[in-house]
């Protein structure tokens, strides 16, 4: 069956092994799952619905990266997938 999505990204995202992160939005702390990444865009998975629009941080790793959120959607693992456009990608190494 074909995806609901068309994928109209720039680049390749790359799959990752669902590492632990925190994800910052408002004066919050929120454990996450880093799915995916890209040069500007990464693929998290979160507990609760999180606004589409907003400004947050996700810490992983040595990374500090912050973007906008471009959606938030249910996914069949009871949380949810959110898509993060990247604005800055800082390593802390």
């Amino acid at each position: 069956m074909a995806s609901r999505f068309i994928d109209h990204r720039g680049e390749p995202r790359f799959p990752l092994e669902a590492i632990p992160a925190r994800i910052q939005i408002d004066a919050a702390w929120l454990p996450a799952r880093v799915l995916d990444i890209s040069t500007s865009g990464m693929k998290l998975e979160v507990r609760n619905y999180l606004p589409v629009h907003s400004e947050v941080t996700v810490c992983f790793n040595s990374i500090i990266a912050l973007g906008q959120i471009r959606y938030c959607r249910r996914n069949c693992n009871e949380s949810f997938d959110l898509g993060l456009q990247l604005e800055e990608v800082i390593n802390t190494v």
